[in-house]
């Protein structure tokens, strides 16, 4: 399916996403939406209803975490249980340089993960869809 790529204000888009939520028509569509993290700007992918909770960015104390943590020291940065990539969001924008290993369990969010992969071309970061 082709992905609509959607150029709006953030605020619009927030409450376009809910009313697309509530009326059970986002899980039918596939679009891209682009956020910014610490002025950093994202494309997000929205299939069949995964990927939303990205544009809703929470926890935000992290990016400030990440960047003290980052510089004291390097290497890969692992996440283990990696869901839909909200922290791989969040080591992207303080970071585009870090290696990046993910593990995800779930099948629908390993994919998605992959898609998100591939809408912001980022390096350096591989995802291993694994369970047990």
């Amino acid at each position: 399916m082709k992905s609509i790529y959607w150029r709006l204000a953030p605020r619009f888009k927030h409450w376009m996403l809910r009313l697309l939520k509530q009326t059970s028509l986002l899980e039918k569509l596939n679009l891209t939406l682009t956020f910014c993290i610490n002025s950093v700007p994202f494309r997000i992918p929205i299939i069949r209803g995964i990927g939303d909770q990205n544009a809703f960015m929470t926890e935000m104390w992290m990016v400030e975490v990440l960047k003290r943590l980052l510089p004291l020291k390097p290497g890969t940065f692992i996440d283990v249980g990696a869901n839909i990539g909200q922290t791989l969001l969040k080591l992207r924008a303080v970071s585009q340089s870090t290696p990046y290993l993910g593990f995800e369990p779930n099948p629908a969010c390993a994919a998605y993960m992959q898609e998100l992969i591939l809408a912001n071309n980022f390096e350096q970061t591989l995802m291993i869809h694994r369970a047990q």
